[in-house]
């Protein structure tokens, strides 16, 4: 690092990235030119009293340039003081930049691809999301305010921090989607959702610190009607808190386009009225597996509760990213209404197993676990499920990486990206390849377009 005119101090500082620099400079309001060269490739970012206002690589300026440089993964740079008079390109603030950047370069690791692409409809963000947050605590609401008001596709119209309080601003404000906290003092979360609801039909994301006293209660909203869950924004050893925003708010600009008058219940029939089917260690001939993203847990569970009660030689093995201590509570909350044995698969399933394989029994539901890598192999006829060293801290990435193991592994495969609930009308018992998988809600790019069937015209059965 090296700054001009012998002012401060000359040195190298490792594992630095230019947003590290970025936000260095922004919040010590500073009036920098940064340099930044990557191979034979150069780019200029302008601060101007803590702003970015400006960038220009070779081809580029203002945003596109600021994100094509962001995207560089090694270089060097210089600091120079801003002493020229330059054109202002960029307005926006320079968190949101950052945190952009970051999702960008995200979709580039997806992609195994070295270019770049923003997404124009946030750029522009011409009809921002309105949003009311819900929380008891002043500290969290704050805190969920200050971090989302940085995008220009998010806009907080109301907050609350009682029921009655919320009820109120429900009827006075347009709202697109709402925030609602699981527990509060004087009402319960789920009960305050039911009120909502009753009043007007919207896009609900729960959320929750997650205690094991709450868990449970997490799926008595979302069958509810409540849309989706995520843990409250917290710092973590594993997952940034930008990129826990960053994830809040793709997960609010998807629910914000969920049809109003498909939100509704989820109704399940009680276990005791079923037939509780006997663990049978037969290997399974064939497998369905479901994968859903954040949103689509209502597509999920009418899929599953519609299938056949007798999965003959078949196995079902389902993903949905919870976050891990609310998986084993999903699994508890699936045996109160299915009838099939249903298996959790964590560390403690390979114990005593050094290959961490473990097999796939006909007509038993299998439920991964988020954040590692799996992979599906089959030897002798007979397959297994296989825990992988690497953790893969987003669902997108597991999702792609099953099917890249998949195809590794010349498996006869085929993907049905799913707009409605899979149901029994499609005939699923029917369909020939040995795997099959029901895509609810992840980006097809990567998959080989032969695995790829879309169901886009299957019909909701009238739940």
């Amino acid at each position: 690092m090296r700054q001009e005119n012998n002012h401060g101090f000359q040195g190298t500082l490792y594992g630095i990235t230019p947003a590290d620099i970025i936000q260095l400079n922004c919040l010590n309001n500073a009036n920098t030119i940064l340099i930044i060269n990557n191979d034979d490739k150069t780019g200029k970012i302008y601060i101007k009293n803590g702003a970015v206002v400006h960038s220009t690589t070779s081809d580029l300026k203002g945003e596109e340039a600021f994100f094509k440089i962001m995207s560089w993964t090694t270089g060097n740079f210089t600091s120079h003081k801003f002493d020229v008079d330059v054109e202002t390109t960029i307005t926006r603030h320079w968190k949101y930049l950052v945190l952009e950047a970051v999702r960008i370069n995200d979709e580039i690791k997806k992609t195994d691809t070295n270019d770049f692409k923003i997404d124009q409809e946030v750029v522009s963000a011409k009809k921002p999301v309105k949003i009311m947050i819900i929380d008891d605590s002043a500290v969290m609401l704050s805190i969920i305010k200050r971090n989302l008001s940085i995008f220009p596709d998010i806009q907080i119209v109301a907050e609350a921090q009682t029921g009655k309080e919320a009820l109120q601003k429900l009827v006075e404000t347009d709202i697109d989607v709402i925030l609602l906290d699981l527990t509060f003092p004087e009402i319960d979360g789920v009960d305050l959702l039911k009120k909502i609801l009753l009043k007007k039909k919207l896009p609900v994301l729960m959320m929750s610190a997650l205690s094991e006293f709450n868990q449970d209660r997490v799926f008595e909203a979302l069958h509810l009607g409540a849309l989706g869950f995520i843990q409250k924004p917290k710092k973590d050893k594993n997952i940034s808190l930008s990129n826990r925003f960053i994830q809040m708010r793709l997960t609010i600009k998807d629910l914000a386009s969920f049809p109003k008058d498909e939100i509704k219940k989820i109704p399940l029939q009680d276990r005791n009225e079923k037939k509780i089917l006997p663990i049978r260690k037969e290997p399974a001939d064939r497998i369905i597996i479901i994968f859903s993203n954040i949103t689509h847990y209502y597509e999920l569970i009418s899929t599953i509760r519609d299938l056949p009660t007798d999965l003959k030689n078949i196995a079902v093995v389902i993903y949905h990213p919870f976050p891990s201590q609310l998986n084993e509570a999903f699994t508890r909350f699936l045996k109160n209404y299915l009838a099939y044995p249903i298996t959790y698969i964590d560390d403690s399933t390979f114990r005593n197993n050094k290959n961490k394989i473990t097999p796939i029994y006909k007509s038993n539901l299998y439920i991964l676990p988020p954040e590692r890598d799996i992979a599906i192999v089959e030897e002798n006829s007979v397959f297994d499920i296989q825990l992988l060293e690497k953790k893969l801290l987003e669902s997108s990435s597991v999702f792609h990486s099953l099917l890249k193991n998949l195809k590794n592994n010349g498996m006869d495969f085929k993907i049905h990206h799913c707009a409605k609930p899979f149901t029994s009308d499609c005939d699923i018992m029917n369909l020939k390849e040995k795997v099959i998988i029901l895509n609810f809600g992840f980006n097809e790019k990567d998959v080989d377009g032969k695995n790829i069937h879309k169901c886009i015209s299957f019909q909701d059965d009238g739940i």
